[in-house]
C-alpha cells in the first residue's frame, strides 16, 4: 500500500516501525544511486541512509516543523547534504556529480534527475533479459523505424516480424511486472517508459 506524505510524516513522528520500513523499501534505491554514482559504495549508502533517517526524524519531531515540499524531495535534500559532508570528511576533491548540484538546481529537479536515472537503469536490466533478436527488434522500433523497415533490416518476412514484435512486447512486459521496484515507479509515472532512451 502506498503511503501519502502526511502518513509518512505522522508515522515517523510516532516512531512507527512499519513506516520506517516503508521509507527504506521505497527510497533506499535513491540513496544508493546517489552514493554509488558519486564516489561511494553500497555500504556507504546504508550508513548515509541511516544517518539521514535519524536527522529526518529529529527534524520532524521539532514543534515548528512543517513539510513544505514532497517527502521524497525533503529526504533527498538530507541525503545529499549528508553525503557531501561525508565526502568532505574524506577530503575528496571529486565533485559529487557530473551535473551542477544545489547551487544550480532545486532539490525537486535533482530528485527528478535521479528518478530518471534509476528508472532507466531498472528498465535496462529488464531489457537485457530479452533474447538478442527481441532486443534488436524493439530497439529499432523505439528509434522510429516502421515494421516493414525493421523486417528488411533484419531479413524477416513482414508477417513474421509483426508476430515476433508482439511476442517481444509481451516478454518485456512480463519481465517488467516481475520487477517490483520498477512497477512501483511506473504506478506513480505511467509515461515513464516512453521517456527512456534505449538507443
Amino acid at each position: 500500500m502506498k503511503l501519502k506524505d502526511k502518513q509518512i510524516i505522522r508515522g515517523l513522528k510516532e516512531g512507527n516501525r512499519h513506516t520506517v520500513q516503508y521509507v527504506y523499501d521505497n527510497y533506499f534505491h535513491m540513496c544508493q544511486y546517489i552514493v554509488t554514482t558519486n564516489g561511494g559504495n553500497k555500504e556507504d549508502s546504508k550508513d548515509i541512509f541511516q544517518e539521514a533517517l535519524l536527522i529526518l526524524i529529529q527534524k520532524i519531531a521539532e514543534p515548528e516543523f512543517k513539510l513544505s515540499s514532497q517527502f521524497q524531495t525533503f529526504l533527498f535534500s538530507v541525503l545529499n547534504n549528508q553525503w557531501k559532508v561525508e565526502l568532505a570528511k574524506r577530503k575528496r576533491t571529486k565533485k559529487i556529480s557530473e551535473v551542477p548540484f544545489l547551487k544550480d538546481h532545486t532539490d525537486e529537479e535533482l530528485v527528478n534527475y535521479y528518478d530518471q536515472k534509476i528508472s532507466s537503469s531498472l528498465l535496462w536490466k529488464c531489457f537485457n533479459k530479452l533474447r538478442k533478436d527481441c532486443q534488436d527488434i524493439l530497439r529499432l522500433w523505439w528509434n522510429g523505424h516502421g515494421q516493414k523497415e525493421i523486417a528488411g533490416v533484419l531479413s524477416y518476412k513482414y508477417g513474421y516480424l509483426r508476430k515476433k514484435k508482439i511476442n517481444c512486447d509481451e516478454s518485456l512486459i512480463c519481465i517488467i511486472k516481475e520487477n517490483e521496484e520498477l512497477m512501483d515507479i511506473i504506478k506513480d509515472d505511467p509515461d515513464l517508459i516512453s521517456r527512456i532512451n534505449f538507443t
